[in-house]
């Protein structure tokens, strides 16, 4: 077998075999030999059929079986040869073939491309310091009640935070506005900031069960295809019933067994709901630091590693598949679909690059921490580790970031680094959380 391998550019590679002709003869004799122990063709015994006779019929079909393992097998040999690891598949296209001379095919791929440890040195990065704030357990314990809140009917004017449900007629401004029947649309609202129909909370307030009035909202303009966006509505309304948020008592067992397990206290939930900010805390750290490097590597206008575009195409049918949007459709390059893959291409890109450079692979110890941290939000911990032994969707999760944390830890050695103190929600923030 004879191999080529052309640089075709910084991370696009040829490789050219050439496989001997008789291993092509070989393997269209075998192949013929098979079938004619297997086919049923009229006028022949079955396994009794002459070679012959199905080289007559069948040989374009052989010919491409043969093709396609030939360059299977001998692929991966010269893959190996070379020391070449693509990114996906190689496009494998056969130039020349047939009984009467070798078969030649040309596989084109991409391999991820070299770091040298001088750009690491170019990379500045901020490191964030973040603790988790009592204040923060705190509302998340709020956050836990509200979840289970139950809603009191009350005798008295809406207020923030109230539930209020109501009747309602709506129309345009140029339309006569309908009176309120008994089967007109109801809906229930929460009285608070940004919820759903927030412009008609300020009209529901001070409104008690049996109060009806029509106003007018104008809608602010929004970005999430909201149907109201922009437009001014009439509305009529009339309020059926005003509830008030009741928590669950931080003395009711049932319900800290709910949140905890059995026996638990609020002191256990605390610790919880403390253990899952931490581990929040340490995931956006993470993703943060993460961007910043895949930004530094990869996405300046001369990147230190240029990203490989099978690899992006690889990404983007991934997220066109997710999305459920057909393959065949086609998509202009401002569509987010591009955007979210090219993201997805480059972080791939210098993660495996970074770990080719610098070998760093998590440790026993990496691996501990992180299944701790994962494991230590859920209130059955232990559950969780088993989870995490058992499912290796979870576990290949939990390896992934583990290495991220080996390599971020070797970059923060080599990079210019700042360190800024800041909250979990500007860390969040700066996370895209």
């Amino acid at each position: 077998m004879e191999i080529s391998l052309e640089v075709l550019g910084p991370t696009a590679r040829a490789l050219r075999v050439t496989v001997p002709q008789q291993q092509f003869v070989e393997q269209v004799e075998n192949r013929l030999r098979q079938l004619s122990r297997t086919l049923r063709i009229k006028g022949f015994r079955p396994g009794k059929v002459p070679v012959q006779v199905v080289r007559q019929y069948h040989l374009p079909q052989v010919y491409g079986e043969v093709m396609e393992k030939l360059a299977n097998d001998s692929l991966r040999e010269a893959l190996a040869a070379e020391e070449v690891n693509p990114v996906v598949d190689p496009k494998v296209t056969v130039e020349e073939y047939g009984e009467d001379r070798p078969m030649k095919y040309q596989a084109r791929f991409d391999v991820y491309p070299e770091l040298a440890e001088s750009k690491i040195a170019g990379v500045e990065l901020t490191d964030p310091e973040v603790a988790v704030e009592d204040a923060e357990v705190e509302e998340g314990l709020e956050r836990l009640r509200r979840q289970d809140v139950d809603w009191k009917a009350m005798e008295r004017a809406a207020a923030p935070g109230d539930q209020v449900a109501f009747l309602y007629t709506t129309c345009g401004m140029d339309e006569t506005l309908a009176e309120i029947a008994e089967d007109s649309p109801d809906l229930v609202l929460v009285l608070e900031p940004g919820a759903m129909l927030e412009e008609l909370h300020e009209h529901l307030q001070g409104m008690a069960a049996g109060d009806e009035k029509s106003v007018q909202v104008a809608f602010a303009e929004r970005t999430d295809g909201h149907p109201l966006s922009g437009q001014t509505r009439q509305f009529r309304i009339r309020v059926q019933e005003v509830r008030e948020a009741v928590l669950p008592d931080w003395e009711d067992a049932a319900w800290l067994a709910k949140c905890g397990g059995a026996g638990a206290t609020r002191e256990d939930i605390r610790s919880s709901v403390r253990a899952h900010l931490d581990y929040r805390r340490t995931e956006m750290r993470r993703e943060y630091l993460a961007g910043q490097i895949t930004q530094g590597l990869a996405a300046a206008k001369e990147p230190a590693l240029p990203v490989p575009e099978s690899l992006r195409e690889w990404c983007l049918s991934v997220r066109l598949k997710e999305m459920g949007v057909p393959p065949e459709q086609e998509l202009g390059e401002d569509h987010p679909a591009h955007r979210v893959a090219l993201m997805d291409a480059q972080r791939i890109t210098v993660f495996q690059a970074l770990r080719a450079l610098s070998g760093a692979e998590p440790s026993e110890q990496d691996m501990q921490q992180v299944e701790e941290a994962y494991a230590g939000q859920f209130k059955d911990s232990a559950a969780a580790k088993r989870n995490v032994r058992s499912n290796p969707d979870v576990r290949g999760h939990l390896q992934r970031e583990a290495s991220w944390d080996a390599l971020i830890r070797w970059t923060l050695d080599r990079a210019r680094v700042n360190k800024e103190r800041m909250t979990l929600e500007q860390l969040g923030a700066r996370a895209g959380r």
